[in-house]
């Protein structure tokens, strides 16, 4: 009896240890190309993909480097965004209860940028193919909270397309506004439909 106890014990230390773990990843830094013809239109586009994602705000340092700075509940993360007309360059500069310990952070912290640089590569494709009208930023400041725009009548799921869904669903836990469980029962039951 008091083997099993002492197996038991040792199955959930090993247990907790690996969820732990896997929730600290080795902190990253991303890049992408631009080849967009001034820095203006890249600032337009990294300031545009950070209003498309509640919480993100841009500042502008010099020409070339602005700093992100995302709030999410209790998180807060602080990039460095770096940039000239070729390409630009995510880098981890402060985060906030994100565990970070000089080489691992907190997997979220990879979830919001890659997030952060989706949208961003967006903008950079649609300015490509001349969809953001205007190619100049007034501000140097994007405001981390910004009113979101009227937004159209809502699609129901049987309009959007699985892939359509899902998207959603991964847009909804990176922002934080589901938990694991959550997405992960969602996820399956948008997949059994297929």
């Amino acid at each position: 009896m008091k083997m099993r106890w002492i197996s038991a014990f040792a199955l959930m230390t090993l247990v907790a240890l690996n969820v732990q773990a896997g929730r600290l990843a080795p902190i990253q830094e991303f890049s992408s190309p631009t080849d967009l013809p001034t820095l203006a239109d890249v600032e337009a586009c990294i300031i545009g993909g950070a209003a498309a994602i509640t919480g993100w705000g841009m500042e502008k340092k010099e020409p070339g480097h602005m700093v992100g700075t995302l709030l999410v509940r209790q998180f807060k993360v602080v990039v460095d965004i770096k940039y000239d007309t070729k390409k630009y360059t995510i880098s981890y500069k402060d985060s906030e209860n994100l565990e970070y310990d000089g080489t691992q952070i907190h997997a979220s912290y990879h979830r919001w940028v890659q997030n952060l640089r989706a949208h961003i590569d967006k903008k950079i494709l649609a300015k490509k193919a001349g969809g953001i009208a205007g190619s100049t930023v007034d501000s140097s400041v994007q405001p981390a909270a910004t009113a979101p725009a009227a937004a159209p009548a809502a699609e129901t799921p049987a309009q959007q397309t699985v892939e359509e869904r899902l998207q959603k669903l991964q847009e909804l836990f990176e922002k934080g506004l589901i938990d694991e469980n959550e997405y992960k029962t969602r996820k399956d039951a948008i997949l059994k439909e297929i």
